[in-house]
């Protein structure tokens, strides 16, 4: 029985080396770095996190929100339709009367507070006043004997003319505005329930690496205790070897945790933008396996001797 496991060991240790050294011939080709093979040393790439959620998770989203570059870009759009809503305003204001801007003004006041706009009704408005703003020059003006119309008389720049390459600027800036917000709120929102859910999904994969290593903990303990009854004798070797695999299978778990729960924290902090590294402590693992246990002696005679 120990010679079987023995020689198990064996060809799983000479399966490992081979399968390092064919990954060490890969990050040469990807590195150039030949030293590989003789002079380098692998960081250690576990880490862990004590992150409480009451305490961190605000800080974090906010963090990912003022460096994620969809919602900067998403913010700049929102800024730059704003400023083009209410340049257009500002001039429209300097150039058609307050009673006659108070037919749209309520439109425009909604849009910058973030309301929304109903478009069918505020084009209908928008309509009536533009018609508004031309009717001084609706009709006929009589000079002596003839009637000329009062259109001949509008400036350059006077009624809708002012706006008569874009009529609907004002319009569609209000409109625009309203999407740019829309969108950038949709993106905040998305990404803060991103971070919401990997936050979460960090605290059960550790809750499921935490409950390995109790369980590998717990195994370990009764490991020892079969050791000691095995080297009594009252234990035999294939309950002993029993124990052992058991330990082993419980440790390897313990490990593929380990590596799931890494790989969860350095996913959370890329989707953080590197919020999650300041809370981030290098984990550690002894691997040591298990000694051996003994094969006892229980009978001797003429055809040779008896094991457990």
């Amino acid at each position: 029985k120990m010679t079987s496991t023995y020689n198990s060991l064996q060809s799983k240790v000479a399966s490992a080396s081979r399968n390092l050294l064919t990954k060490k011939k890969k990050l040469v080709n990807l590195t150039g770095n030949s030293d590989i093979y003789t002079a380098y040393t692998f960081e250690n790439p576990l880490v862990e996190s004590d992150m409480k959620r009451s305490e961190v998770l605000d800080q974090l989203i906010q963090y990912t929100l003022d460096n994620n570059q969809t919602y900067y870009e998403a913010k700049i759009a929102q800024t730059s339709a704003r400023v083009a809503l209410v340049t257009y305003y500002n001039l429209m204001s300097r150039q058609y009367s307050s009673s006659d801007m108070s037919m749209i003004r309520s439109y425009y006041n909604a849009a910058l507070n973030g309301e929304t706009i109903n478009a069918k009704a505020f084009k209908q408005k928008y309509k009536e006043f533009l018609k508004q703003v031309d009717k001084p020059w609706e009709g006929t003006k009589r000079i002596i004997f003839f009637k000329i119309p009062k259109v001949w008389f509008k400036g350059a720049i006077d009624g809708s003319r002012y706006v008569e390459d874009e009529p609907y600027a004002l319009y569609e800036a209000a409109l625009e505005y309203q999407e740019a917000r829309l969108e950038a709120e949709s993106v905040e929102a998305d990404i803060t329930a991103q971070v919401e859910d990997a936050f979460d999904n960090d605290v059960s994969v550790k809750n499921s690496y935490r409950e390995s290593i109790n369980q590998l903990e717990a195994a370990e303990k009764q490991l020892d205790r079969d050791r000691t009854l095995n080297k009594m004798g009252t234990l035999t070797y294939d309950e002993f070897a029993s124990s052992l695999d058991n330990y082993e299978t419980l440790q390897n778990e313990m490990l593929e945790n380990m590596q799931l729960y890494t790989g969860s924290l350095y996913e959370f902090d890329r989707l953080t933008c590197g919020a999650v590294s300041r809370y981030l402590e290098k984990g550690t693992v002894d691997a040591n396996a298990a000694e051996s246990g003994e094969s006892v002696i229980i009978e001797e005679n003429v055809e040779g001797s008896h094991y457990y």
